[in-house]
């Protein structure tokens, strides 16, 4: 927040230089810019890794949450080649029979599998 208050600062002195300068066209530029950066302060894009989707979740599988996330069950952003996905959309998924079937489905396996447990058994 703190950022965005330092960026409306200085918009808000270079309109006046641009003002004072006599360029009426750039003014109004920099005022769209300042209106622009004040919704995005108002109304940040709430992102979660799909490590912490998952964890939201109680799920443990990642790959879960990105096929999820191709299939459309959430909504999926690209964010410099990483998959991130909308908090929104993980809250909207969260009591739904999807999740319940997929958590299900990790205990029947993580159930299963306990028996192969070596626990802390040193492996001959």
């Amino acid at each position: 927040m703190r950022d965005i208050l330092v960026v409306e600062d200085r918009l808000r002195r270079l309109s006046k230089e641009l003002e004072e300068r006599g360029v009426p066209e750039l003014v109004r530029e920099v005022g769209e810019i300042m209106a622009i950066v004040r919704q995005q302060a108002e109304e940040p894009e709430a992102l979660m890794t799909t490590g912490e989707a998952a964890h939201a979740l109680g799920i443990r599988s990642i790959n879960t949450i990105k096929r999820w996330a191709v299939d459309g069950l959430l909504d999926g952003v690209r964010r410099g080649g990483r998959l991130m996905v909308r908090a929104t959309s993980v809250e909207r998924l969260e009591n739904s029979p999807t999740v319940a079937q997929q958590r299900a489905a990790e205990t029947r396996i993580q159930d299963a599998l306990e028996p192969l447990d070596a626990g802390n058994e040193e492996i001959r």
